[in-house]
């Protein structure tokens, strides 16, 4: 909680430097459209829901982001020459509780929520407390605190210090409603092969 209101400011900035928001195959581009008009939607209604709870929303658009022509209310961007593609705006929300949809449920779009939190088992009760587990990260200068959570956090996969990076012999998959499998490495062996049982009575 001590350093929420830093970290937020420090995240605005960052994110109004840093990230570009466009053409897929420019290289200063962080991220391109939504997959389908359905998609959009679908992250536009989080915004709107975000909203009718009382929460905060801020499109976080880099100023310096010449090819940004508007942001409507729920965050759909006009980029300049792709006017047709589903663009959603870098969004931060905040001032959510612990139980809204926003938090319990894959939003799948350039959405960040963000909660404070006291001390390191309200941390942890919080990332458990959603039916999802895909991948989770912890982020620490103290190295013994970063294992002692990741331990704890019921994800598939936990980065600590880092996010996406991994290792294709790594098993990757989640836990909860995010799955039960592991692919990658030798786990690929079980996930891609498809069991058949041969049950015959005896002949003799």
């Amino acid at each position: 909680r001590d350093v929420y209101d830093m970290y937020l400011q420090m995240f605005r900035k960052m994110t109004m430097e840093e990230v570009m928001v466009g053409d897929p195959s420019n290289p200063k581009t962080f991220y391109g459209p939504m997959v389908s008009k359905q998609h959009m939607e679908k992250v536009m209604s989080y915004i709107r829901l975000a909203r009718e709870e009382g929460a905060k929303v801020e499109f976080l658009v880099n100023p310096s982001d010449k090819m940004v022509m508007n942001v409507s209310k729920d965050g759909m961007m006009t980029i300049k020459g792709m006017e047709n593609g589903y663009y959603m705006a870098p969004t931060l929300i905040t001032g959510m509780k612990q139980n809204s949809r926003l938090m319990q449920e894959e939003i799948f779009g350039p959405v960040v929520c963000v909660m404070p939190f006291k001390t390191e088992e309200e941390a942890v009760q919080m990332a458990n407390d959603t039916q999802y587990g895909l991948g989770a990260c912890v982020w620490t200068m103290d190295k013994m605190k970063m294992m002692r959570v990741m331990k704890q956090i019921n994800a598939g996969t936990v980065w600590g210090n880092d996010w996406l990076n991994t290792d294709e012999c790594m098993p990757f998959g989640g836990m909860g409603c995010s799955g039960t499998s592991r692919e990658h490495g030798p786990w690929s062996l079980e996930f891609y092969t498809e069991t058949k049982a041969l049950y015959y009575p005896s002949m003799s």
